[in-house]
C-alpha cells in the first residue's frame, strides 16, 4: 500500500491472537517516506507496531500504531 500524501510505502501483517475478541495486532514497515510539514522522513520511516479492530456492520477496519517517534492511525472501509 502507498500513501499518496506522504509518499510512504507500507508492508506488514496483522495477527488475530483470539478469534473471540474483536482485536488484532499489527506490525508494518513504512519506507520511502518524504519529509512533510508534520515530520521528517527519517522519523516517519521504520517499523510500527499497534492494535486494531474490525466492525463488520460498517465494514470498517481501524488500527493505530507507532514507531517510537511517530504515531499513525488508519481507518478504512469496504
Amino acid at each position: 500500500m502507498q500513501d499518496g500524501a506522504g509518499g510512504c510505502s507500507f508492508n506488514g501483517n496483522l495477527t488475530i491472537p483470539n478469534t473471540k475478541v474483536n482485536l488484532f495486532t499489527v506490525k508494518y514497515t513504512a519506507s520511502n517516506c518524504v519529509t512533510t510539514s508534520e515530520a521528517l522522513a527519517a522519523d516517519r520511516n521504520g517499523t510500527y507496531t499497534g492494535v486494531g479492530s474490525y466492525t463488520p456492520a460498517d465494514g470498517e477496519i481501524l488500527f493505530v500504531g507507532n514507531n517510537g517517534k511517530i504515531g499513525a492511525a488508519f481507518v478504512g472501509t469496504r
